[in-house]
């Protein structure tokens, strides 16, 4: 059976981590041998391996979505896809803070150059 696919109209397609279940691996379109034969189908093989909000490497994928194998024997620090869970459900809180103290900078930052309540003087 093929991974779970995150498909929106404002992202491209994306399958979810294994570790933390965000959908933050890149899948492209399978590239067509010519522009009649565009599908838009799953490129699973060449989708993105790593995660990069908890940094988990998943499985690779055959060209029908299924997991092949599972990661290099020195991937992910070796630790157990349960173990790396386990550490992110334990540190989520502090990048959930850290993700909103950057949006809260950037919305900060972007109204500064906006700001137009500043008279201009000749």
């Amino acid at each position: 059976m093929p991974v779970a696919l995150f498909e929106s109209p404002t992202l491209e397609r994306r399958r979810y981590c294994e570790c933390c279940g965000f959908p933050s691996l890149f899948v492209p379109d399978v590239e067509p041998r010519n522009r009649f034969e565009w599908d838009g189908s799953p490129d699973w093989e060449n989708s993105g391996g790593t995660c990069d909000l908890c940094e988990w490497e998943s499985r690779p994928l055959d060209a029908r979505g299924n997991p092949v194998r599972a990661p290099r024997d020195d991937a992910n620090d070796r630790l157990s896809l349960e173990q790396a869970r386990a550490n992110y459900a334990r540190f989520e809180w502090h990048l959930r803070d850290a993700l909103a103290a950057q949006q809260a900078e950037d919305e900060e930052r972007v109204a500064g150059e906006w700001d137009d309540s500043e008279e201009l003087t000749p």
